[in-house]
């Protein structure tokens, strides 16, 4: 029994230490490599892609933008990381990495400055993940052609894997948008008070909902992922307006003589007459035409309709505030809060006084010549090239005041649903 378990402890053993040797073969796998004039990091990645195992490391420990050169035939991973890297590393496979740390007897020495890695590098990191390796790595050690002594070491280190790009990733960057924002719908929303109820449905039964569009440039920059945007827009909002009623009044300032033909009854005598004991008075009528006259003010009803568009241009200052989120390299999210200041330029067509029950033109006494507006957008952007992004927002706007001045006796504001589409090109970045 004894023999057995031996046996077995011996037959698991050996294909422990098979696995991690062919594991740690890896660095054994000679390769070609000539590579003139190329960044410690650009060499590494070019290993990589031969060998099929990716390199992890502290990135304090190696000076990714040393320039050197390498030229080697048919030789070791391990000797062409020493003659790149030098004397003073480990190196340890672990899953598909090969992870590069420094020998204890060199971890002691003074690790490279941030600020001289910052100054001798071109590129930036993206997307960093922080690591914590407290795994147990199995390394065998081999004698002639029998295996000794199986060894297991822990090992504790903190290490970036990460993604680079070319390009530095700039402070701030500067943005130019072209908007068009047609109204989808709108919704005019009036006072609570019950006494305007009239009113209100003579409004809602004569004026259409508003239409319109916004269109002008937008400013942007953006800070880390904070955006803050500015611009000028002209806006435009419009309705159709169809007012039809009767209006009745007395013209005092002449008079009018009409006259009538009657017929007038009379009774000319009585007679009694005498019919089973009882007496019956019996009148005798007669009649005649007569001709009477009267005089009287003249009434008058008059039939108005008025028909139209309302128009009212505006000139918007947008000042928003976003969050950006990536999706993917080409596409962003950004959600905005919005306030919109409009000033009024100009008014065309016609408005109802409720106080006089006529149709007034629209004009500056009866039209606000300023008007606030909160705003909640969301902005999907989709990257064209570089320099360029075509955006969609739709955004939900709400008027804080009313367009009128209260020349309805009706406090109504406006509550609008537009949808944005427009081109965001980078003007420059500040580095």
């Amino acid at each position: 029994m004894l023999k057995k378990v031996l046996f077995l402890f011996f037959v698991l053993n050996t294909l422990i230490s098979v696995v991690c040797f062919s594991q740690s073969k890896i660095l054994d796998k000679k390769i070609n490599l000539s590579i003139q004039n190329q960044s410690t990091v650009s060499i590494l990645e070019s290993i990589e892609k031969k060998v099929g195992y990716t390199f992890s490391y502290n990135n304090s420990i190696i000076d990714e933008n040393r320039i050197t050169s390498i030229s080697v035939v048919n030789n070791t991973i391990r000797v062409i990381l020493i003659q790149l890297l030098g004397q003073q590393y480990l190196f340890n496979i672990y899953n598909k990495q090969i992870l590069i740390s420094l020998k204890p007897e060199n971890s002691s020495q003074k690790l490279l400055s941030p600020n001289t890695l910052k100054k001798a590098s071109n590129r930036q990191r993206i997307d960093t993940i922080h690591i914590t390796i407290n795994d147990t790595i199995r390394r065998t050690i081999i004698d002639t052609q029998f295996v000794k002594v199986i060894d297991t070491v822990q090992f504790n280190d903190t290490i970036i894997v990460s993604q680079t790009k070319s390009e530095i990733i700039p402070k701030i960057s500067f943005y130019l948008s072209e908007v068009y924002s047609p109204t989808i719908s709108s919704l005019t929303i009036y006072n609570a008070k019950s006494e305007n109820n009239d009113i209100k449905k003579i409004i809602d039964n004569a004026e259409s909902n508003y239409s319109g569009y916004d269109a002008g440039v937008q400013f942007d920059f953006n800070k880390k992922r904070i955006l803050y945007r500015t611009g000028i827009l002209l806006s435009e909002l419009t309705k159709k307006i169809s007012y039809s009623f009767d209006k009745e009044y007395i013209d005092d300032g002449s008079y009018f003589k009409d006259s009538t033909q009657i017929w007038q009854y009379h009774t000319i005598l009585y007679y009694y007459k005498f019919k089973d004991g009882d007496t019956v008075k019996v009148p005798i009528i007669d009649s005649n035409q007569v001709y009477k006259s009267f005089v009287h003010t003249k009434r008058h009803i008059e039939h108005k309709k008025t028909f139209g568009t309302n128009t009212i241009k505006l000139i918007q200052i947008p000042i928003s505030i976003g969050y950006s989120f990536t999706l993917n390299a080409n596409n962003t999210f950004t959600p905005y809060l919005t306030a919109k200041f409009y000033f009024v330029t100009m008014q065309n067509g016609y408005t109802f006084n409720s106080s006089t029950g006529n149709i007034d033109s629209l004009s500056n006494k009866n039209t606000s010549q300023f008007l606030l507006s909160t705003a909640l957008s969301f902005q999907y952007e989709h990257k064209i090239n570089k320099q360029t992004t075509l955006f969609i927002e739709p955004t939900i706007n709400q008027f804080l005041n009313t367009m009128f001045n209260d020349k309805r006796s009706v406090n109504e504001r406006l509550l609008q649903l537009n949808v944005s589409f427009g081109l965001r090109t980078l003007l420059f970045n500040k580095k």
